[in-house]
């Protein structure tokens, strides 16, 4: 009797889904690979709903927001070679209290996170990100950019001079805006630089790009991740 009973709850056993497989959800999607680091659509809608990724023109279009996380994990990468050391917790603290502000409070930003798989956590380590690559771009892209005084001439009389006629203003002394008009060049050239760093990592990368690629289609990387019980 004891035997029949073992058997009958082994073949009970074996007909039966098994628990794990009713514990796993599809989780994710791969969209990106750069260098071997994954970037999954959670990535993609975490960057919108915080700010790290400017959206698309049209409603739903992802390409944009992948490409700038795409560049943004080569700069990531680039600046761990370059060994730039975390973020002030002081500054990231201040970045997290104005995303808090912007999403309503404590509780809104808390149950947003939730809703998007995150935690607090992670976004300290998305603000972290960015801080540190601020100051690789101010310690070695900087000191390459440099306004001569010729430029300023020229943006004052084309430029300056051709946006205050358009408003109706009276232009003033060139003296009075010449640091301005530094800062505005100095700041172009500066994104200009960053712009040449990314491309030139671009070039130097590894990139496999699989947002339009159908489920299942890759044969290195399965476009679909499962994850075991709630992310943590």
């Amino acid at each position: 009797m004891v035997r029949l009973l073992s058997t009958l709850l082994i073949a009970v056993a074996l007909l039966a889904p098994p628990v794990i497989a009713q514990e796993l959800e599809p989780a994710d999607r791969i969209v990106a690979v750069v260098d071997e680091d994954p970037i999954f659509h959670s990535d993609l809608r975490r960057a919108l709903a915080f700010g790290f990724a400017r959206p698309g023109e049209r409603p739903g279009d992802l390409r944009p927001v992948l490409d700038q996380l795409i560049d943004e994990r080569l700069r990531a990468h680039s600046i761990d070679r370059y060994g730039v050391p975390p973020a002030d917790p002081a500054e990231i603290d201040a970045q997290l209290n104005r995303i808090e502000a912007a999403h309503g409070g404590a509780a809104a930003l808390d149950a947003e996170l939730a809703k998007l798989g995150s935690s607090r956590e992670e976004l300290r380590r998305s603000i972290d990100l960015q801080l540190r690559i601020l100051v690789y771009i101010d310690e070695r892209l900087a000191p390459r950019v440099f306004v001569d005084d010729g430029e300023l001439v020229g943006y004052y009389q084309q430029d300056l001079t051709a946006e205050m006629t358009r408003q109706g203003v009276t232009l003033p002394p060139i003296a009075d805006v010449r640091d301005d008009i530094r800062s505005v060049l100095r700041e172009r050239k500066l994104n200009a630089e960053a712009a040449r760093w990314t491309a030139e990592l671009r070039a130097e990368a590894r990139i496999a790009d699989l947002l339009d690629r159908p489920q299942g289609e890759d044969r290195e990387l399965p476009p679909v991740v499962l994850r075991l019980g709630p992310k943590s």
